[in-house]
């Protein structure tokens, strides 16, 4: 049974070169991101949670220049939040925030993204940081991959939602390509250089 979308979908690949099948979806019409092995294998668990934070850093550091390059897109750091900020922890990987942010700014509305932490939780060139263990133990690697799940799954809701797709389009989905296709748009619409 078709999923009944008010507009046609954006379609994610699993990354099978040969072949497309229609990845599961929701009641609402998104695919859902369920990563091969996340539960029952450990070298995929292993390898999942490695993509998990290579993600969430690279988005971080797509956020810094994004907001060098956009007016709208204004960027804090500290534990001082105002009403309206979008707050970024350490702690958590944010890909739907980090992408409405870059999606609301794009479309001129001012957007103040604060992140939270010490300096500590800054790369060497300032770029904000997600914190997770290097070798976390079998219930935090669980709830961590649980919590990549969740984000991937709102991250695809997000899209979705704030952006029209009037064309089947097809994607090999990582959060870090949907940032990538999201600064292709950004420099077609001549927001970014």
């Amino acid at each position: 049974m078709s999923p009944a979308w008010k507009s046609p979908p954006i379609y994610f690949s699993d990354g099978d070169p040969e072949r497309d099948d229609i990845p599961e979806f929701s009641e609402q019409g998104y695919t859902l991101f369920v990563p091969d092995g996340i539960r029952d294998h450990e070298q995929a668990m292993k390898a999942h949670y490695k993509e998990f934070v290579k993600n969430a850093n690279t988005m971080r550091k797509y956020l810094m220049r994004f907001a060098r390059e956009m007016s709208s897109l204004t960027v804090d750091f500290g534990d001082k939040i105002h009403e309206g900020d979008i707050v970024i922890t350490p702690d958590r990987m944010h890909a739907a925030d980090l992408f409405r942010a870059v999606v609301q700014a794009a479309s001129n509305r001012r957007v103040f993204v604060t992140f939270t932490g010490s300096k500590s939780a800054r790369d060497e060139r300032g770029n904000p940081l997600f914190i997770v263990p290097e070798e976390p133990s079998e219930m935090q690697m669980l709830a961590l991959l649980d919590q990549y799940v969740d984000e991937g799954n709102e991250l695809r809701r997000s899209i979705a939602e704030l952006v029209n797709i009037t064309v089947f389009t097809r994607v090999v989905y990582t959060q870090r390509s949907a940032i990538l296709a999201l600064e292709d748009v950004l420099k077609i619409a001549k927001v970014l250089k």
